[in-house]
């Protein structure tokens, strides 16, 4: 007996048409993108760096130095994670600064815009001269 052979013909893909159906697009409410250079925002700083600054002994303060200090706010307005970012060789003006950032615990909530970014401060003293900036 001979051996039968099959002949196969190659498969070809079927295809099936497919129903689209249309869903609904629902928007989620995005949050603000945050501008540390929006209006409201240096507006905000200014206010928290008065705030910060009426709490400044600057006049106990000799001889010169740099810091920076860094810190977050919730948004009920606490300052969080604050710490220095840069001590100075001068132990008067850590110290005050120091002073000034556990004085104030608590400031007004952020504007909307801000999530909880890192604000930064930077102090520069030189005999009686100085320069606070926020950032």
């Amino acid at each position: 007996m001979s051996p039968k052979t099959v002949k196969t013909e190659p498969v070809r893909p079927v295809q099936v048409k497919e129903k689209t159906v249309s869903q609904p697009i629902v928007q989620q409410p995005s949050k603000p993108v945050y501008n540390p250079n929006s209006p409201e925002m240096l507006r905000y700083k200014n206010n928290l760096r008065a705030a910060l600054f009426s709490k400044f002994a600057v006049g106990s303060i000799t001889g010169s130095g740099e810091c920076s200090i860094q810190f977050s706010i919730d948004k009920t307005g606490k300052l969080i994670n604050r710490k220095f970012s840069k001590e100075s060789s001068n132990k008067a003006l850590n110290d005050s600064v120091y002073y000034m950032l556990m004085s104030v615990p608590r400031f007004n909530p952020p504007p909307s815009g801000y999530n909880g970014e890192t604000i930064r401060m930077n102090f520069k003293i030189n005999n009686g001269n100085y320069e606070i900036s926020i950032h």
